[in-house]
């Protein structure tokens, strides 16, 4: 059986991932994900989907090469390729935030879990997230060779309960505590200050030390 390594990202996503029968990777790429769900029993089947062959193949590739029998993976767009199955959990990662903000909102149903990983743009999609009725149970940062990722799971809450404010939108709910978190706030304290010294717009500047604020207070940091 084929052995192959995990990025920190990667292990963060698939320690996110609730244990469920059926998780659906979209836009699997190389598969890697999808078989340490299933490799590990987390999740009892699996479907990889890619609009990429190439990618497809190569998670095909790899099922069979972990002698995987519980997988099946499908070329095409988005969730327009499961929207006809039962799946309890879909991994929406490593695109780009706007592609999955399109993906969830041109969905025709809701999912019992939803584990995201942006590459930018998060705050649109916690945003995006509420007002699409999702509760949000997970919402951290982690930070590998010095390029930060959120990770968030969310759940089908019907309600939409979780509470967001405006500065929660941009940095989350756990980010207390959380030393990537911190290293994040640190650099973006004095991205902001150094900014503050070159606007001279008023609102700007009045943004900026709110911004300040909230990450000082978030990050512990007096």
């Amino acid at each position: 059986m084929r052995k192959f390594s995990l990025s920190k990202r990667m292990q963060a996503i698939i320690d996110t991932v609730p244990e469920c029968s059926v998780v659906a990777d979209i836009g699997c790429d190389h598969g890697k994900i999808l078989c340490s769900l299933l490799l590990s029993k987390k999740c009892r089947y699996g479907i990889g989907t890619d609009i990429s062959e190439m990618c497809a193949i190569k998670t095909a590739e790899l099922l069979e090469q972990c002698k995987i029998s519980t997988g099946e993976v499908i070329v095409g767009d988005g969730l327009s390729t499961i929207e006809d199955r039962k799946v309890d959990c879909i991994i929406l990662a490593g695109m780009g935030g706007r592609e999955i903000d399109r993906i969830l909102r041109e969905a025709k149903k809701t999912y019992k879990y939803l584990v995201i990983q942006p590459m930018n743009d998060v705050d649109i999609l916690r945003q995006t997230l509420l007002d699409l009725g999702y509760g949000i149970q997970k919402d951290y940062m982690i930070c590998e060779r010095g390029q930060f990722y959120d990770i968030i799971l969310a759940y089908d809450d019907g309600d939409g309960v979780t509470k967001y404010s405006k500065y929660d939108i941009m940095c989350g709910l756990n980010s207390r505590d959380n030393a990537d978190f911190v290293e994040y706030a640190n650099i973006h304290i004095k991205k902001y200050k150094d900014s503050l010294k070159k606007t001279t717009s008023r609102e700007s500047k009045k943004e900026l030390k709110r911004k300040i604020k909230y990450l000082k207070k978030v990050s512990r940091r007096k």
